[in-house]
């Protein structure tokens, strides 16, 4: 049996992330595999960016 979501959010808004995480945390206790398609390219670690970049 294949589980899986789909939520849209708004990348340029913190909240909105936050907003997602809690749903996902909240229906299945954790994030497995998380796949983005916002267009930016960026050479840097996922932990490395910031709210700015």
């Amino acid at each position: 049996m294949i589980l899986h979501s789909f939520l849209t959010v708004e990348v340029f808004d913190v909240d909105s992330i936050k907003n997602c995480i809690h749903i996902i945390l909240e229906k299945w206790g954790r994030i497995d595999v998380l796949v983005t398609n916002i267009g930016v390219r960026k050479e840097t670690l996922i932990e490395d960016i910031t709210t700015e970049d």
